[in-house]
């Protein structure tokens, strides 16, 4: 799903620098690993569903086919790249050994056995067998493949965001006027910009949870701080996130013949689509949300501790 490589994306971008590495955000100690983390990190958290339980052979089948298994193992890479580049711009002190002991703990938190288990878990409580057949038949159907295999090489090919902001907006203004419409449907039809949003203080906050967890910091940020600063950028978000989105869809899709972009529309808008889709976003958000919080309960380095 279109999801996956979007999630690329956000994990490559760099937010508004109050919300990151600013200097009205510069702690001391371990919290100063947090801007690299909010530059490395983001997801949202929905509202869960409650349906029968599904089998876990039938979860994961449904994971393989729409893509998501594969692109789960891509995440701790691009969070580790992102968090290093952040880390050594905050702190340009930082040893080579920091930096290797930060990065194995990143491995071990987004290792992807441990985001496939915890994403399958949700599959298993969250899929509602009623909507099973139909989106078999969708990823199993020519177009359902086409969209899987596009996103797949869309998310093994990312480039640096801004780069895809200005390369995808420049393509979007060179489509036909029925084409740029079907594109901003797509993004409608998934919540993007307004999801988006939410997963970034979901993840912020994992991360201070986590950190607090092992070494409470009573001069640090707490959560209604955390949560304020979030609220104040709200607007710049949702429009950044919405030229992302727009931006990433154009470039991920643009050998996807309209025909079949107006199928996956359909499919998107219909309810098993839109099940999906937050199911999606469920499965993900239960996997990073808990390897961000134990990234942040880790990425303490306790008394007498040499190497994580």
């Amino acid at each position: 799903m279109w999801i996956h490589h979007l999630l690329l994306h956000l994990l490559r971008w760099r937010p508004p620098e109050a919300l990151s590495c600013g200097p009205a955000y510069r702690p001391f100690g371990p919290r100063r690993f947090v801007g690299p983390l909010l530059c490395a990190l983001w997801l949202w958290a929905p509202v869960p569903a409650a349906h029968a339980q599904t089998s876990p052979e039938a979860a994961e089948a449904l994971m393989r086919e729409s893509g998501l298994w594969a692109n789960l193992a891509s995440i701790g890479p691009h969070v580790r790249e992102s968090f290093v580049v952040g880390m050594t711009r905050l702190d340009p002190s930082i040893n080579a050994d920091e930096v290797e002991r930060l990065s194995g703990v990143i491995d071990q938190a987004f290792a992807p056995d441990r985001l496939r288990a915890l994403a399958r878990a949700t599959f298993e409580r969250g899929a509602d067998p009623r909507h099973l057949p139909a989106l078999q038949r969708w990823f199993t159907s020519p177009a359902g493949r086409t969209v899987t295999r596009l996103e797949e090489a869309a998310a093994a090919t990312q480039g640096d965001t801004l780069s895809v902001l200005r390369q995808g907006g420049r393509l979007f203004g060179e489509q036909p006027a029925a084409r740029q419409a079907l594109l901003e449907a797509l993004v409608d039809a998934t919540r993007s910009p307004e999801s988006m949003v939410r997963m970034t203080l979901n993840t912020a906050l994992a991360v201070y949870r986590g950190m607090a967890s092992i070494n409470p910091d009573s001069n640090g940020l707490t959560e209604d701080d955390v949560r304020a600063v979030f609220e104040a950028q709200r607007p710049q978000l949702q429009q950044a996130f919405m030229a992302l989105a727009l931006a990433s869809f154009t470039l991920a899709y643009a050998d996807l013949p309209t025909a079949e972009m107006a199928l996956y529309l359909d499919f998107l808008k219909a309810e098993p689509g839109q099940h999906f889709t937050g199911l999606s976003f469920r499965a993900l958000d239960a996997a990073m949300v808990d390897a961000t919080q134990e990234l942040g309960r880790r990425i303490v380095r306790q008394p007498g501790q040499s190497r994580t």
